[in-house]
């Protein structure tokens, strides 16, 4: 990807963030409130690119926000910083062997490193990815509530 000059990675700032929902949602496994909580995690690099990543951990299912942060501040960040960002599958590989349970977490330091790459080289990540697939992406709707017209009325708007 790149040589030598690629971007060394010389910090890292961790921040939950809480964004308000438009509803609550009744899952089997827990309900979503009026808000989500979220991990975002930016690394600064020695030639002033910035990655972003995120992480939306939820505790029914993979973790705490707490955890993820935690992983992130605590046992990531000395993996990260001084490496340079095109050692992805290094650095990440490393961090699995440091906290195998931490899928969130390594996921936002993932998608930081490779923004860094694509700031770097000037290119869109999917490029890094081997190309774009696919022109759309299909979504899916979780009709949840136990009131199928409202839950029909929120696909149609």
């Amino acid at each position: 990807m790149l040589t030598s000059s690629s971007p060394v990675v010389t910090g890292m700032t961790v921040r939950t963030v809480e964004n308000r929902l438009a509803m609550t949602r009744s899952q089997g496994s827990g309900t979503v409130r009026r808000t989500v909580r979220r991990v975002v995690v930016s690394l600064e690099t020695d030639a002033g690119v910035v990655g972003w990543g995120e992480a939306a951990p939820w505790t029914v299912f993979s973790g705490s926000v707490e955890s993820a942060a935690a992983a992130l501040h605590i046992h990531f960040r000395p993996l990260v910083i001084g490496r340079p960002a095109h050692a992805v599958r290094s650095i990440l590989d490393d961090c699995r062997r440091a906290l195998a349970c931490s899928a969130e977490a390594q996921a936002a330091l993932e998608m930081a490193l490779f923004d860094i790459l694509g700031k770097s080289l000037g290119v869109p990540v999917h490029r890094l990815l081997g190309g774009a697939v696919r022109t759309s992406i299909p979504l899916s709707f979780s009709l949840a509530d136990p009131d199928l017209e409202a839950d029909l009325r929120r696909v149609r708007d």
